[in-house]
């Protein structure tokens, strides 16, 4: 498979512009081919589709993905837009629907993977208004909360301590968001904040504010299931008040330093990631310059210059040695988004 995947790409370097004629996309992975097939209707905006969005947000054009995520690599993004109020979102995603421009949403980007070459169309990320906790109801024993799309973990944590909320301390030293927690099922497993949700607000594709409750919240192992492509404007959560002034110590949870890292990997029911790798023997393993943790098995760090391609061979590498030494097949929650060479 591949040496298919090779074959195909040496072909497609050899010529500007291919085809589908110059490829055999019954030989690929349905992934792989979605990819492919996406990457050809792809086409870069136009000198008006930039005057016009530039008109109506904050937009960088061309600019460096590895500034944004949490592994520090990356080509870059055609457009980089920051919204700052559910006004200037609608307006952005109607013009996304109108221009067939594609996007997608940024949190802190701890979990996302821009290949080398970059990406066409717009990652849209949240500031302004969307980075508020709000106390919207509380009694003697329980608080509801409203968080927006921008909030981060460790934000959250210090607002649930100001106002004694109880179990969130630890989120202190999580990076991401509560929104991108919630998607990507990313906090601890103790700590979930699936059975926290009481709703959550979003955006749909005609740019109308629907809220979700109860049943309409629909979670597997965790992670809430929405299109990637609908954004959540807030969500309100349900917590419990804490009774003592009892002081929690931060413990670190992540890597060693300030190193660029990135947990590419779902934990499966009933081992932890960081166990089956650390099994396989894999601890301090690299590719060029990503290397497996020593400390924490279930982390990549980048050493200064690595890149992307570098991250998915030893990603690669790690779920072959993993399913030999155990007979687990290790589930990727690394979101991986762009093209393999320079648009």
């Amino acid at each position: 498979m591949e040496e298919i995947k090779e074959e195909e790409r040496e072909q497609a370097k050899e010529k500007d512009l291919p085809s589908f004629d110059d490829i055999d996309l019954s030989l690929l992975h349905p992934r792989e081919r979605a990819r492919l097939e996406r990457s050809f209707e792809a086409q870069h905006m136009s000198h008006d589709q930039k005057e016009r969005l530039s008109r109506i947000t904050e937009v960088r054009f061309d600019e460096a993905m590895r500034e944004y995520t949490g592994f520090g690599v990356g080509g870059a993004v055609e457009a980089l837009v920051t919204v700052k109020h559910v006004k200037g979102l609608k307006a952005v995603m109607e013009f996304a629907h109108d221009s067939g421009v594609s996007y997608l949403f940024l949190g802190k980007g701890r979990n996302l993977l821009v290949r080398d070459g970059g990406m066409l169309g717009m990652v849209i990320r949240f500031g302004g208004e969307f980075c508020r906790c709000e106390m919207m109801r509380t009694s003697d024993e329980q608080a509801k909360v409203s968080v927006h799309a921008g909030v981060e973990l460790k934000e959250f944590a210090r607002f649930a301590e100001a106002f004694h909320l109880s179990g969130y301390e630890r989120f202190v030293n999580l990076p991401g968001t509560v929104a991108g927690a919630l998607q990507s099922g990313h906090s601890l497993r103790h700590l979930s904040l699936e059975h926290k949700v009481e709703e959550i607000t979003v955006l749909n594709a005609q740019q109308k504010e629907i809220t979700l409750q109860g049943k309409s919240l629909r979670f597997e192992g965790g992670k809430l299931k929405l299109p990637r492509t609908t954004p959540i404007l807030r969500v309100l959560l349900k917590i419990a008040i804490q009774k003592s002034d009892e002081h929690h110590e931060e413990r670190k949870l992540y890597p060693e330093g300030d190193v660029f890292s990135i947990a590419p990997f779902a934990d499966p029911e009933k081992v932890e990631a960081r166990q089956l790798i650390a099994d396989a023997g894999l601890q301090g393993v690299r590719v060029g310059s990503a290397r497996v943790s020593t400390l924490h098995p279930d982390f990549i760090l980048n050493e200064g210059d690595a890149t992307a391609r570098d991250l998915l061979v030893l990603v690669g590498l790690v779920k072959d040695r993993v399913k030999q030494s155990s007979g687990v097949a290790l589930e990727q929650k690394m979101i991986v988004v762009g093209n393999d060479k320079q648009r």
